[in-house]
């Protein structure tokens, strides 16, 4: 494991690296790219789901790659990059940051008001509506015909799911009096979801453009 580990991590080091090659633009397309990664494992982890099944950690870490994405987009436009779409990229970046940054507070909060006893069995809800998505369009259908993308979201999504039941098992075995649960975070001031269901995450951000038109 320590050797895959080193592997990874090194792997990340030329990933950086390779964004920071070819030119402006090609640049600015390839963080367009990194973005949109973000926004479609928003739609596929939390839009419409219930907050309190939600993994802060995962949201955490996409607010994070974003907030990266949009410091090298700045970066390309003080270096001189004047192009309208990652002029419209960034804008769009930082309005899901916004967004995506609220809906952090509110899972947080969604979980805190939760008891672990309770949280433990969401989980279960949300892996059956999973199977009940992938019985609706793969069970006995032509395999030929499938929309791949959309079984490596059904498998992102139950690993997600499994990642959740882990940490809430252990944190119950280690801490069996304690009602809160592990991710035990209250932030500075809860902010107000967007949508009528203030249960369930907000909608995705838009889509950026890659590259002018």
């Amino acid at each position: 494991m320590a050797e895959n580990l080193k592997m990874y991590r090194a792997e990340r080091a030329e990933i950086i690296e390779a964004r920071a090659m070819g030119t402006d633009d090609e640049q600015a397309s390839a963080l367009a790219e990194v973005a949109n990664a973000q926004f479609n494992l928003y739609e596929a982890h939390f839009a419409g789901k219930s907050r309190a099944t939600r993994r802060p950690e995962l949201l955490q870490r996409m607010i994070d790659n974003l907030t990266e994405t949009l410091e090298r987009m700045k970066a390309l436009h003080t270096k001189g990059l004047r192009v309208e779409y990652n002029e419209k990229n960034i804008e769009i970046v930082e309005q899901s940051l916004g967004t995506y940054r609220s809906e952090l507070t509110e899972i947080r909060k969604a979980r805190q008001t939760t008891k672990i006893a309770d949280l433990q069995g969401l989980p279960g809800g949300a892996a059956n509506e999973v199977f009940e998505a992938y019985r609706k369009a793969f069970a006995g259908q032509d395999r030929r015909t499938r929309d791949l993308d959309l079984l490596t979201t059904i498998c992102d999504q139950l690993g997600e799911i499994g990642k959740q039941m882990a940490s809430l098992g252990a944190f119950r075995a280690h801490r069996p009096e304690q009602q809160e649960p592990p991710d035990r975070h209250r932030p500075a001031r809860a902010l107000r979801a967007r949508v009528h269901d203030d249960r369930r995450g907000q909608g995705p951000g838009h889509p950026l453009t890659p590259r002018a038109r």
